[in-house]
């Protein structure tokens, strides 16, 4: 797919791409911080520990935090758009199995999994806003991002309680499919093979 002639030669190129750039973040970060909320209906579904359970979130950042930095130097050598894209595919890949998880130990696999494809979007994703604003309006796009990002990690508990509390914690990962598959379209459409 390639962005429209006509699209990309306004200047609403660089607000669709920010748009991309923020669902991603959003879902990521809203991911990371509702999942808490789904530990304890988790371990008695499992009927395991806590202690146990809570590697289903410290595998995810464990994984984001050991990744970040190779990933935006894989980023630079191969392409953004092809690390953010690939990124997310492994999110949203990794959110739809983790709702069928037959054991804990594969739920926390299929999380680690999923903290790599965050590490790539979050690698690359303030990158690319960075090349696509000219330089006067840099300052109040990555603040525009940095809210997005406080946003999702507000609204995470919320809807994650909520989605628990109605359908069960695999509702969770549910809800990053749709909106994974939103950020990717968005994003092969608009970000520029360079970007």
């Amino acid at each position: 797919m390639t962005l429209p002639q006509s699209l990309s030669m306004t200047s609403s190129h660089k607000w669709w791409v920010f748009t991309a750039v923020s669902i991603g973040h959003f879902v990521s970060v809203m991911d990371q911080t509702g999942l808490t909320v789904a530990i304890p209906p988790i371990a008695n579904h499992f009927n395991a520990t806590i202690p146990a359970v809570q590697w289903v979130v410290l595998g995810y950042i464990l994984s984001i935090s050991a990744l970040l930095l190779p990933m935006g130097r894989l980023a630079d050598l191969v392409g953004r758009k092809r690390i953010y894209i690939l990124g997310f595919v492994i999110f949203t890949a990794g959110a739809a199995i983790a709702s069928f998880s037959p054991n804990l130990g594969v739920l926390i696999a299929l999380r680690m999994a999923q903290g790599v494809g965050t590490a790539m979007i979050q690698a690359t994703s303030m990158a690319i806003v960075i090349s696509t604003f000219p330089n006067e309006q840099r300052g109040r796009a990555i603040g525009l991002i940095i809210t997005v990002v406080g946003l999702g990690a507000i609204v995470g508990p919320v809807v994650a309680g909520t989605m628990v509390g109605s359908f069960g914690w695999p509702s969770i990962f549910l809800l990053s499919v749709p909106l994974g598959i939103i950020s990717v379209s968005i994003a092969a459409l608009v970000l520029k093979q360079g970007e």
